[in-house]
């Protein structure tokens, strides 16, 4: 499994932010949290360091930004390279956010944004991966926001009925007609056909 795990903002250690913090002075192969500090770069336009850290037992990588941004930003990538055209991993996306073993709710993604301070909160399926990703200037909402976020990637319900909402079923044209035409449906059937009929996502 390709893991990456983006967080920037926050120090390693629980730190100042915005642009009075400490910033975090680490060097390399220093160990932080049982990862190993394995790169480590400047960029002085941004006014930020990045480090890249690989966790010593399971291999999964974390890219942390020391920057001044007040934003605490969140984002774990995975790597989904597709093997046929079915969008299976942007179905997956979807999914797993509909409930998990710890909150199993619904849809926790929707509930979230209506009672947390998120300045930030999605999902995205690209080419190869998928990634959850949020940010929040309130450190409690980050650690609550990380909660639901890492319960849902790692412990998903993915129930079938979900998958039928969110992926594709046949639904008669007219639901009120069983002999309407049979159409296709389902929200990311949906989404696609829309990005889809955009002809420079198309190309």
């Amino acid at each position: 499994m390709s893991l990456l795990f983006l967080r920037c903002s926050r120090g390693l250690h629980t730190s100042s932010r915005g642009i009075d913090r400490k910033v975090s002075h680490y060097a390399l192969k220093d160990v932080v949290h049982n990862y190993v500090i394995t790169n480590k770069k400047q960029i002085e336009d941004k006014n930020l360091t990045v480090y890249h850290l690989v966790h010593q037992k399971t291999g999964a990588q974390h890219l942390h930004i020391d920057c001044s941004d007040m934003n605490n930003v969140f984002m774990i990538t995975f790597k989904t390279s597709p093997v046929n055209s079915t969008g299976v991993a942007h179905i997956l996306e979807h999914t797993t956010l509909c409930g998990s073993k710890k909150f199993p709710i619904r849809d926790p993604f929707f509930n979230m944004m209506k009672r947390s301070l998120q300045t930030y909160m999605n999902a995205w399926t690209g080419p190869d991966y998928t990634s959850y990703l949020f940010s929040t200037l309130n450190e409690k909402d980050f650690e609550n926001l990380l909660d639901v976020y890492l319960d849902a990637v790692f412990f998903p319900n993915l129930d079938r009925y979900d998958f039928l909402q969110e992926g594709h079923r046949l639904e008669f044209q007219n639901t009120e007609d069983l002999n309407s035409p049979l159409q296709f449906q389902g929200v990311v059937f949906n989404e696609m056909k829309g990005s889809m009929s955009n002809s420079s996502s198309f190309f």
